[in-house]
């Protein structure tokens, strides 16, 4: 079952501070989520956005408060960790790396006319982006225009 979680104004922790902690920020700050960013090495381009960054190892206080946690370390140990911590504490969780978690990242695409995800529970996210890929080649070549006439009355 795929869900759309409304993030809106709310604190999204990101636990990570390399490219893949990168994209999940981007994703989180275009759902218009409060973000803070918590790492000991911090990707320069962190600087660029508006988020609140704290150049740390991760501990478990840093959770208080948070609606979401996504763990998006290198270490698939620590996101376990930050999982079992989050899940502990009744916060939804997440992680870039296999783990525990009840919820898993989806990819997906957004327009005026349509929304979809698609998700290999996690443990495929290059397929995710190839497999969608060709699905939005097909979309946008046979169906994109045709759309806004559907929901016309025949």
């Amino acid at each position: 079952m795929m869900v759309d979680l409304d993030c809106r104004h709310q604190r999204v922790l990101i636990v990570g501070g390399g490219a893949m902690a990168l994209r999940k920020v981007h994703q989180y700050l275009s759902a218009q989520a409060q973000v803070i960013v918590v790492a000991k090495k911090i990707n320069e381009e962190f600087l660029t956005l508006p988020v609140t960054i704290i150049e740390s190892d991760y501990d478990e206080a840093f959770l208080k408060d948070c609606f979401l946690v996504h763990a998006a370390t290198d270490d698939a140990s620590l996101n376990e960790q930050i999982v079992k911590d989050g899940r502990n504490k009744g916060i939804y969780c997440l992680s870039v790396t296999p783990s525990s978690s009840a919820l898993h990242s989806v990819l997906s695409y957004e327009d005026e006319y349509l929304q979809c995800a698609l998700s290999t529970k996690g443990a495929y996210p290059a397929f995710n982006r190839v497999f969608l890929q060709r699905l939005m080649e097909v979309y946008n070549e046979e169906y994109k225009d045709k759309l806004p006439y559907l929901k016309e009355p025949i």
